[in-house]
């Protein structure tokens, strides 16, 4: 399906104008440049739309009058947070912005739409909708969108601050708790909706070490020091995990390193995807991510 800009939305006309309330409350979640839910208002509004001419944005006109469109609000905020910044939310309070709900021509509280190209695809009417539908929704409108080139990101960090429960917290809980085989599952969940889900990703990745050093000591690992490459490398890989599982995220890594210029072959492959699955569990807003990936692009090339 193809788009263009003629009959695209135009709000421009709307007052730019704001109450110094409003003015001394703007913060990261009102710039439609940096995060992936937005809080409109007529200030910010004409960026969100010129938004959707490089990603689709989704906007929800919402009302705490009426609790289901704030149940869909809060789905659909989770949802779009496993994206990892391909699409983004506009969420519209119609009570305190009826001149913004009125310019997309709401007629029933919830509405959600897509904008792509600045013309707006309707997606919700006042319906209440089951999570998999939604998500169904912003599988197609993804899919529409790269057939039109529609595939900028926003530029977020992992740690851009949550608003209520996120998707990843009961995993999270599951995993702190040490029942590994439920924080897999929760885990799993998330990554059958969306494989790429970052976030889901680390998470994962830290299930994934933790499950292959359960049975063994942590202290007498580490205790009985670095073992040589000659040991093997399945021991060498170990050793490292539990130094991250210990805390020792830095040692791991340079560890993992220091074997990998040694060994050779699949023993260097297999060191080699055990030091990048440290650095997935890490997460790709810790700064030392990229100094790591650096260090080992040296010794391998």
């Amino acid at each position: 399906m193809a788009f263009n800009t003629y009959g695209a939305l135009d709000l421009t006309s709307l007052s730019q104008g704001e109450t110094s309330e409003e003015g001394t409350r703007k913060s990261a979640s009102s710039d439609p440049q940096k995060s992936l839910i937005v809080a409109i208002t007529e200030e910010n509004l004409q960026s969100f739309v010129n938004n959707s001419m490089r990603l689709p944005v989704l906007a929800l006109v919402w009302s705490q009058r009426a609790p289901e469109s704030v149940r869909l609000l809060n789905s659909i905020a989770a949802l779009v947070r496993q994206y990892s910044g391909r699409l983004q939310l506009g969420s519209i309070d119609g009570d305190a912005h009826p001149q913004i709900a009125a310019a997309f021509g709401i007629r029933a509280i919830p509405t959600m739409m897509a904008l792509l190209q600045g013309q707006p695809v309707p997606l919700i009417e006042g319906a209440v909708v089951q999570d998999d539908e939604l998500a169904g929704m912003v599988e197609k409108i993804l899919q529409a969108a790269t057939v039109n080139g529609l595939t900028g990101r926003i530029d977020v960090q992992d740690d851009e601050e949550e608003t209520g429960p996120t998707p990843y917290d009961e995993g999270a809980a599951a995993l702190q708790a040490g029942n590994l085989v439920q924080a897999r599952i929760e885990f799993e969940k998330l990554l059958e909706k969306n494989s790429s889900d970052a976030k889901a990703l680390m998470y994962m990745a830290r299930v994934d070490i933790r499950e292959k050093v359960e049975n063994l000591s942590i202290e007498e690992c580490l205790a009985a020091g670095a073992p040589q490459s000659s040991e093997g490398v399945q021991a060498c890989v170990a050793y490292a995990q539990c130094l991250y599982v210990a805390g020792r995220e830095d040692e791991a890594c340079e560890s993992l390193l220091s074997y990998i210029r040694t060994l050779q072959g699949d023993d260097r492959e297999f060191a080699r995807e055990a030091f990048l699955h440290v650095l997935t569990a890490m997460g790709k807003s810790d700064s030392r991510v990229s100094q790591y990936r650096k260090k080992l692009a040296r010794i391998l090339f």
